[in-house]
């Protein structure tokens, strides 16, 4: 259970804080809400307390991960779907996205600023991509306690160096 004031992640919106616990009553049920602002991006989701871990909410992650995820940009190898057909890409992109995993989204930023480098990605690629980086950007805000902005630039600089 999550208490107010922790720094969780929505795993299709990014990172925010639990900002209260609400009882509301949703078509004749009652049940408890965690409310939490995301960071980036002005929204404020409900999700039911009971349903929280089904969803994928969980802790950020610590300073050494976020620190790994950097890692990874300047050298790792990128787990890349080569499949021509964009829209079979995109829905296996879409699942890791819903995992949550920090790890997961971070190779999908890679692998599609790579893709795009190479050749120019689809419309749904790169709304994509802009928003796996969003996801990314705001848990790293969080962790290493930065400002957007720059760990976005951070993040373009580190994927420089791999390629």
């Amino acid at each position: 259970m999550f208490n107010i004031g922790d720094h969780v992640v929505y795993p299709l919106h990014g990172a925010g804080t639990v900002v209260g616990i609400e009882n509301m009553e949703v078509m004749g049920t009652a049940q408890d809400y965690y409310v939490i602002n995301i960071l980036v991006g002005n929204l404020t989701v409900r999700v039911p307390t009971a349903n929280a871990e089904r969803i994928g909410i969980r802790y950020t992650v610590d300073k050494a991960t976020a620190d790994a995820v950097f890692e990874f940009m300047r050298s790792g190898s990128v787990e890349e779907d080569t499949s021509a057909n964009w829209s079979k890409r995109y829905k296996e992109n879409m699942d890791r996205i819903g995992t949550g995993d920090i790890c997961q989204v971070a190779n999908i930023v890679k692998a599609l600023t790579l893709r795009d480098r190479r050749k120019s990605l689809s419309t749904g690629e790169r709304k994509m991509l802009g928003t796996a980086r969003h996801i990314l950007v705001s848990e790293l805000s969080f962790v290493l306690d930065e400002d957007v902005r720059s760990l976005e630039e951070r993040l373009v600089d580190s994927i420089k160096a791999a390629d």
